[in-house]
């Protein structure tokens, strides 16, 4: 069930498809998540900040939200796979944030039909 979102400012060169197929890549790899039930999107973003709107600053920002249940140590261990699936899936300009938090969630309902 895991929710794998990623962002990315517009001032970054990738290819949306390299870098999704590399986080879940990483995702599976860990052998912990079900992946037959695992959602991934990018999302590129045109309106953002980092330090100050004219900054020119780059970032990337990864949120991967499970169930409850998984030991702190799993949640870190997934964390920095995925940054640094991330972070070797492109070429980034000088000084790009890529950030990765991993939540669990509180409510979650699903169906499928």
């Amino acid at each position: 069930m895991p929710h794998l979102e990623i962002e990315h400012t517009d001032n970054i060169d990738l290819v949306a498809d390299h870098l999704l197929a590399a986080a879940v890549d990483a995702l599976h790899d860990l052998g912990e998540y079900d992946m037959a039930a695992t959602k991934a999107r990018v999302r590129r973003l045109d309106v953002y900040s980092v330090d100050r709107p004219d900054s020119g600053g780059a970032f990337v920002a990864v949120t991967l939200s499970i169930l409850p249940g998984r030991s702190e140590e799993l949640r870190l261990r997934t964390s920095q796979a995925l940054t640094e699936a991330v972070a070797t899936a492109a070429t980034y300009p000088a000084g790009t944030q890529i950030t990765t938090q991993v939540r669990e969630l509180e409510a979650y309902s699903k169906v499928v039909v």
